[in-house]
């Protein structure tokens, strides 16, 4: 039995008073789950008349995805039972303490229980970057992101504001425009959407990391505030912990439903905090229209699978990633296109070459990799005719059927 069946198992007993055996087992090896029946416990009996004798309706297991977008009252009253019953326990009693793990244990439970959703969103980056990186240095950009789930299929789409769009139709992505007139076709394991982007499509991931991570260190470097009908968590993050520059998050929930109503993160730029992305609005299971969720502007670009960026050259096949970035970042400040033409269409390579023409290569750093996107970020410096160096990165990416190296971002 794992977690997730175990608390489920945990709403179907209730009013039978007792445990199975199957569930006494995995309480002896799951010290996070014998606590969390221990609370749920303590919310029942807190909940059931102490004078007359108790009657309980037997719960019925949680129902599939597509009840839930029909019935999103029906779920919202069992999300309450079964889910906010922990939280009540946790804020409404006088005798009990919240802690954070509880906290995400219902926001996980609750947004799981979500049929659509809606959150417009700000996010520090460019209008042609990946979905995936932040840049403290730029403007916020609106983005939109909508998922639906009937039945058995998940569809999403994210928009951003004067840039880049992707859609998933649960089979397959579409993100245009890549530059001019090209977009790019990938699978449903493609990584065109990843990082924090990727996360919030499915947001009971995120907050099951951000639980994972409160448990190993045992609530260092995260706080907890609440706030009338808000319970706030604050988690910090260090580059050694992470292996990234610094960030710090904020979770915002609604003590009654349990669910995600805010999100906040913070990017350290070597000296103070910056803000670099924040939810706007956050909505359940409201109304989503499908047919223009999945709409594609299929006859405005040329499309290309992921990878098939033009003819790939033979001879850069294997090639290292330092030296695609330098054979690249070479062929912006001489203009010579021919070599790179399976890396970058010719309107982009046309715009980087205005801006790179008169720097010179001062040096090419070690490429850095993410276990969240599926290339490299690899670091270097040019210098200006007066000697001034501007240090800058490109974004490079292999996984095509070549593992050729071909430009995602950054410059």
């Amino acid at each position: 039995m794992d977690c997730i069946r175990f608390r489920e198992m945990v709403v179907e007993i209730t009013g039978s008073g007792s445990a199975t055996a199957e569930m006494e087992e995995h309480m002896k090896e799951c010290p996070e789950c014998r606590a969390y029946y221990k609370r749920f416990a303590e919310t029942v009996d807190l909940l059931t008349p102490k004078h007359m004798p108790a009657t309980h309706a037997k719960r019925k297991p949680a129902r599939s995805r597509f009840v839930r977008t029909v019935g999103s009252a029906a779920a919202a009253v069992m999300i309450f039972i079964a889910g906010a019953a922990v939280g009540y326990s946790e804020f409404m009693s006088t005798g009990a303490k919240a802690d954070p793990i509880g906290v995400l244990d219902n926001g996980i439970y609750s947004v799981g229980n979500v049929g659509n959703m809606e959150i417009d969103m700000a996010v520090r980056t460019y209008p042609n970057e990946n979905f995936e990186s932040f840049f403290p240095e730029s403007g916020f950009i609106s983005h939109k992101l909508k998922v639906v789930h009937q039945g058995d299929s998940l569809y999403w789409r994210l928009d951003r504001e004067g840039g880049r769009h992707v859609v998933f139709d649960s089979h397959r992505m579409y993100m245009w425009p890549i530059s001019g007139h090209y977009g790019v076709i990938a699978g449903k394991d493609g990584n065109i959407v990843d990082g924090v982007f990727k996360d919030l499509i499915h947001p009971e991931q995120i907050l099951g990391r951000e639980k994972k991570r409160v448990s190993s260190d045992n609530g260092d470097g995260c706080l907890m505030e609440k706030t009338g009908n808000e319970i706030k968590l604050d988690v910090s993050e260090s580059p050694e912990q992470s292996g990234e520059p610094a960030f710090r998050r904020e979770y915002v929930f609604d003590v009654a439903s349990g669910l995600l109503k805010s999100f906040r993160m913070w990017q350290n730029d070597g000296e103070k905090d910056v803000l670099v992305m924040y939810t706007v609005s956050i909505r359940y299971n409201i109304p989503i229209d499908l047919d223009s969720l999945k709409s594609v502007p299929f006859a405005s670009y040329d499309w290309q699978h992921c990878g098939q960026w033009n003819a790939p050259h033979a001879g850069h096949a294997g090639e290292s990633a330092e030296d695609a970035a330098r054979r690249m970042i070479n062929a912006l400040i001489t203009g010579e296109k021919s070599g790179i033409d399976e890396m970058i269409s010719s309107e982009t390579f046309s715009t980087l070459h205005d801006i790179y023409a008169s720097y010179t290569i001062s040096s090419v750093g070690t490429p850095e990799r993410d276990e969240s996107y599926c290339g490299v970020k690899v670091p270097f410096k040019l210098k200006d005719g007066s000697g001034n160096v501007k240090e800058l990165y490109i974004m490079l990416r292999n996984d095509n059927d070549k593992g050729i190296w071909i430009f995602d971002g950054g410059l």
